[in-house]
């Protein structure tokens, strides 16, 4: 067997898995989540390229009433939230350690990401075994 076509055949198949299990990942992430409310308890500073940034430290209380606080992944640079300010806060059910803000920006990211990857790997794939096809 000729080693393009083997690549080709090998590669096309474990690109368009992975697309898929990128786009099945999709619905069950919607489902598995927990929605709430937190409340903004500090705020820290962080330096990047572009200058100093500002990331929420929000605490909330978990399904079963637990106590959790995370900072946000995402800074602004100031203003955007005031200590006392209330904020949606979505986590995986079970897993409130992984909490995060709920903004159209972060479930923008959530979700388009994994279905645009996953569309890319699952037409990268299909390209890939299609040319098998074809040759």
């Amino acid at each position: 067997m000729d080693i393009g076509v083997l690549i080709k055949l090998v590669g096309g198949a474990m690109v368009l898995v992975a697309g898929l299990v990128q786009v099945l990942k999709v619905p069950r992430l919607r489902r598995n989540r927990v929605r709430t409310v937190g409340r903004v308890t500090g705020v820290k500073p962080f330096d990047t390229d572009e200058g100093r940034l500002y990331a929420p430290v929000v605490a909330f209380a978990d399904e079963h009433g637990g106590a959790h606080k995370f900072t946000a992944e995402w800074g602004t640079g100031g203003g955007q939230h005031d200590l006392g300010d209330e904020v949606p806060v979505t986590y995986p059910a079970d897993r409130p350690e992984d909490a995060r803000l709920s903004s159209t920006m972060q479930n923008a990211l959530t979700f388009v990401l994994p279905l645009g990857l996953g569309g890319v790997f699952i037409l990268v794939g299909l390209i890939l075994l299609g040319s098998l096809a074809l040759g």
